[in-house]
C-alpha cells in the first residue's frame, strides 16, 4: 500500500475524502492560528485524536485523545502564542542543530573551536530550531496515518553567531489512529 502526496501552500482546510466508507478519508489537516502564530491540525475524524503543531519551531502545542466521550490534552503545551515566544521552558521543543546544554556556548568540531554569543557563565540550550518559522512542504497520507512534513528554511552560516555551518531541518509530524474503524 503506497501513501499519496498532496503539495500544500494554501490556507485551506484539506479534508482528503476518498468514499464514505474508506479509511483514507478519515484524516483532515487544519490550517489554523494560535495567537498571532500559524499552526496546523492533524486529525483522525473517526477516532477523535488530534494533534496541533505551531510552525514556528514545530512545537507541539496539544495532542487530545478521546476517553469516556471527553478528550484529554496529553501534552503540557504552551497555552499562548506569548508563553511560546517568552518562556525559558523548552517543552516540546525540536532540538536541533543541537540538543541539552553546551557549557559557556564553547564546542569543538573537526578540531576547530567555535563559541555562541552568550552572556559570561552561561550555557546556550537546545538548538535553535525552536526560532525558526517552518512551512508545510508536503502532505502524505494511507489508510493508517496522515503526516505533514515541515521545513524551515536553509539556515546560512553565520546567522546564528557560532555556528558557521548551513543547516536544513526538516520535522515530520504523523497522526496515526489509536482507535480501530469497525464499521
Amino acid at each position: 500500500m503506497t501513501a499519496n502526496t498532496y503539495i500544500c501552500r494554501s490556507k485551506t482546510f484539506l479534508h482528503f475524502n476518498s468514499g464514505p466508507q474508506s479509511d483514507m478519508s478519515r484524516y483532515s489537516l487544519i490550517e489554523k492560528q494560535f495567537g498571532n502564530l500559524e499552526t496546523v491540525e492533524l486529525k483522525d475524524d473517526i477516532g477523535g485524536t488530534k494533534l496541533e503543531i505551531a510552525l514556528r519551531g514545530a512545537v507541539l502545542l496539544n495532542y487530545f485523545i478521546p476517553i469516556e466521550n471527553n478528550f484529554l490534552n496529553i501534552i503540557d503545551g504552551f497555552l499562548t502564542s506569548e508563553e511560546l515566544m517568552h518562556s525559558p521552558s523548552a517543552r516540546s521543543w525540536v532540538m536541533a542543530p543541537f540538543a541539552n546544554r553546551i557549557p559557556e556556548g564553547k564546542y569543538f568540531f573537526n578540531g576547530i573551536k567555535h563559541q555562541f554569543k552568550t552572556h559570561p557563565g552561561k550555557e546556550i540550550m537546545h538548538g535553535f530550531a525552536a526560532y525558526e518559522n517552518f512551512k508545510i512542504e508536503k502532505v502524505n497520507r494511507s489508510e493508517e496515518y496522515i503526516e505533514a512534513v515541515l521545513e524551515a528554511d536553509e539556515i546560512d552560516p553565520g546567522k546564528n553567531e557560532g555556528y558557521p555551518f548551513k543547516i536544513k531541518i526538516i520535522a515530520v509530524i504523523r497522526e496515526k489512529s489509536f482507535v480501530e474503524n469497525t464499521l
